[in-house]
C-alpha cells in the first residue's frame, strides 16, 4: 500500500495541477502539502520527498500552462530572500560532506520553489482570499486525525516512518500527559503543533475580514487551537498565545509605537536587572518541564562558543560536535551555524521587510478584508518569529514559513491593485458627476458607487470612512 501511494503520487499532483487555472492549482498544492510529510520518500537514484515531488510538478505544470506568469515584479522582500538563499547555499554546497549539489537542489525545492509560486500567483485580493481558503480547508481533517492519533496511539502516516538514513529517524507513539503526541502527516508533533498555531490568527483575518461576527468566527476556528494542543508542545502553546495576543491587541493598534516602545523597555529592563534574561523566559513559556527550558537557556552559550573562526562563513553541513548541546532548537542558531552572520541576518531581514510591507498594505488597501488578513498575517509572522527562537523548524513547516513571508509582499501588491481600481472607479464617478447625464447616466452613478464601496465580498469599504 505504502508503494502503491509512492508510485501514484506523482500522477495525482499531475492531475490536480496541469488542468485547473493556476489559482486553482495552487489551492490544490495547499491541500496536499500537509499530508506529504518528509518521511515519505521515493527512491529514483537520489531520494524525493512527497513535498518536492508535487514542488517539481507544479513547476512543470505551471512551465506547460502559463510561462509568462511565472515572471515576478521584484519587490524589495523578493531581493532579500535571494541574498538569504545566496548566503545560505553559498556556505553549505561547496563544504564537506559530499553531495552538495542535491542538496542544494532539495532546498530550492523546500523553500525557493514554494516561495516563488506564492509571489507569481498571489498578485490580487481575490487570489489572496483563493489562497487562504486553501490553507484553512484541511485543517479541520487534521485536527480530527490528531484528535484520533493522541487518543488510540493510531497514526495514519506511521507505515511510511522507515527511519530512512537520509533524513533520520523518525518515532512515534511519544506519551505527555497521558496522551499520544499526535504528528499526523506533518512530519513531526512539534510541527503540526506550529502548523496549527501559526493559521489561527490568518483564520481570524479571512473570517473576520468577510464580516463575520464573534460567534460566527469562533464556530469555524474553534478547532484550530484544538489542533495545535494534541501536539502537546510548548513552543506551538506560546506562538497560539501570541496569534491570540496580537488580535487582542487590534483595538489599540494606532498606538503601536507607544506599545512598541514600552515592550522594548521591558526587554531592555529585563536584559539590565533581571536574573533571567529575554530569551530565559521565553523558552519557560516555551518548554513544558524544566529540563528543556534549562537546554534552551544554556543552548546559545554553547553555540556561540562553537563559532569562533566561523562567524562570517558558517559551519556549512560540516555541523560540529557539539556535546550536551547536539540539538540545535533555536531556527535562528541553525542559520547561524550552517549559513554564518551573513545568512542569519537576511533571514532576520526577511521578517522586518515583511512587517514593513504588511504596515504599508493596510496603509494602501481598500477593502476591509485585505486589512483584516494584514493583521492575522502579523500575527502568524510575529508568533513563528519568536517561537522559532525554542525550536528549529523541518519538514512542511519549513515551506509554511516562507509561504507565509511571500504572502506579506502579495498583500502590498493586492493594496496597490485596490487603490489602483479604487482611483479609475473615482474618476469615472467624477466624470459621470460633472456631467448633466440623464436617467440612464445616473443608474450608472449609482452602480459605480456601490461598486467602489462594497469591494470586500460584501464588507465595508474603508472609503466610507475617507
Amino acid at each position: 500500500m505504502k508503494q502503491l501511494v509512492l508510485l501514484a503520487l506523482p500522477g495525482i499532483c499531475a492531475a490536480l495541477f496541469f488542468f485547473p487555472r493556476p489559482q486553482k492549482a495552487l489551492r490544490y498544492y495547499l491541500l496536499l502539502l500537509p499530508f506529504l510529510p518528509e518521511f515519505m520518500v521515493i527512491k529514483l537514484g537520489v531520494s524525493f520527498t512527497g513535498s518536492r515531488i508535487a514542488s517539481i510538478v507544479f513547476l512543470l505544470a505551471m512551465l506547460y500552462r502559463c510561462p509568462g506568469k511565472l515572471v515576478l515584479r521584484i519587490d524589495r522582500l523578493d531581493i532579500v530572500f535571494g541574498i538569504f538563499l545566496a548566503t545560505y547555499l553559498g556556505a553549505v554546497v561547496p563544504g564537506p560532506p559530499e553531495g552538495g549539489a542535491v542538496f542544494a537542489a532539495g532546498f530550492i525545492f523546500d523553500i525557493a520553489l514554494p516561495y516563488w509560486f506564492v509571489r507569481a500567483f498571489v498578485r490580487t485580493t481575490e487570489d489572496l482570499q483563493e489562497f487562504v481558503r486553501g490553507l484553512l480547508t484541511p485543517l479541520a481533517v487534521i485536527c480530527a486525525l490528531a484528535g484520533l492519533q493522541s487518543v488510540t496511539g493510531f497514526g495514519l502516516f506511521d507505515s511510511f516512518k522507515t527511519g530512512d538514513d537520509v533524513f533520520g529517524v523518525y518515532d512515534s507513539g511519544m506519551m505527555r500527559l497521558g496522551l499520544v503526541r499526535a504528528d499526523v502527516g506533518l512530519t513531526h508533533y512539534i510541527m503540526m503543533g506550529l502548523f496549527f498555531a501559526s493559521q489561527l490568527p490568518i483564520a481570524i483575518g479571512h473570517y473576520m475580514g468577510q464580516g463575520l461576527d464573534f460567534g460566527r468566527i469562533l464556530q469555524r476556528a474553534f478547532f484550530i487551537p484544538l489542533g495545535s494542543f494534541f501536539s502537546l508542545s510548548g513552543g506551538s502553546f506560546l506562538v497560539t498565545g501570541i496569534g491570540l495576543t496580537t488580535w487582542a491587541a487590534r483595538p489599540l493598534r494606532k498606538l503601536w509605537f507607544l506599545l512598541g516602545s514600552l515592550v522594548l523597555l521591558g526587554v531592555v529592563y529585563i536584559e539590565s536587572f533581571s536574573n533571567r534574561g529575554t530569551l530565559a523566559i521565553l523558552a519557560t513559556f516555551a518548554a513544558t518541564d524544566g529540563d528543556s527550558a534549562w537546554y534552551r537557556i544554556r543552548l546559545p552559550a554553547a553555540v556561540f562558543a562553537k563559532m569562533e573562526g566561523h562567524w562570517w562563513t558558517g559551519f556549512g553541513r560540516d555541523k560540529p560536535n557539539m556535546g550536551t548541546f547536539n540539538d540545535i532548537t533555536n531556527h535562528y542558531l541553525w542559520w547561524l551555524m550552517q549559513g554564518g552572520l551573513p545568512c542569519v541576518l537576511s533571514f532576520i531581514g526577511l521578517f522586518v521587510v515583511a512587517f514593513s510591507r504588511l504596515y504599508r498594505s493596510s496603509q494602501r488597501c481598500v477593502s476591509y478584508y485585505l486589512h483584516a488578513i494584514n493583521w492575522g498575517l502579523l500575527g502568524c509572522l510575529l508568533g513563528l518569529a519568536l517561537g522559532i527562537m525554542s525550536v528549529t523548524l523541518f519538514g512542511q513547516m519549513r515551506t509554511y514559513l516562507f509561504l507565509f513571508i511571500a504572502l506579506s509582499a502579495c498583500s502590498f501588491a493586492a493594496a496597490h491593485e485596490e487603490q489602483r481600481e479604487a482611483s479609475e472607479l473615482e474618476e469615472e464617478l467624477a466624470g459621470l458627476a460633472d456631467g448633466e447625464g440623464d436617467g440612464d447616466d445616473a443608474k450608472e452613478v449609482l452602480v459605480l458607487d456601490t461598486e467602489l464601496d462594497v469591494r470586500s465580498f460584501g464588507t465595508p469599504s474603508r472609503l466610507e470612512s475617507r
